[in-house]
C-alpha cells in the first residue's frame, strides 16, 4: 500500500529521526514497565539493563542510513517499473 500511497519516503524518515533525540528515546523507554522488562527471561538482569539496552538499540537504529529507507525507495522502484495489476474480485 505504502509503495504506491506514499510520498517521499526519505524526506518522511528524516522527518521522524530527526525527531527523535536520546531524551525522546530515553522518556519512551522509561514508560515501559519494569513488570514487562522483567520478563524477558533472564536475558537482562534488571528492568534499568533492559532500558539501557533498548535504549541504545533504538539509536542504533535510527542512525543514518536506515536499511528500511533504502529497501522500500527500491521497492517502490520495483513497483513502478511492473505493469498495473488487475484487481479481481472474490465470489
Amino acid at each position: 500500500m505504502l509503495l504506491t500511497a506514499g510520498t517521499d519516503l526519505i524526506a518522511a524518515d528524516e522527518w521522524c529521526a530527526g525527531r527523535l533525540s536520546d531524551d525522546v528515546l530515553l522518556r519512551i523507554v522509561r514508560e515501559v514497565p519494569d513488570e514487562l522488562l522483567d520478563a524477558s527471561g533472564g536475558e537482562f538482569p534488571s528492568a534499568a539493563a533492559a532500558r539501557l539496552r533498548y535504549t541504545e538499540y533504538l539509536r542504533e537504529r535510527i542512525r543514518a542510513p536506515r536499511a528500511f529507507v533504502a529497501e522500500a525507495t527500491a521497492a517502490r522502484t520495483r513497483r513502478a517499473s511492473e505493469p498495473p495489476r488487475s484487481l479481481r474480485a472474490r465470489r
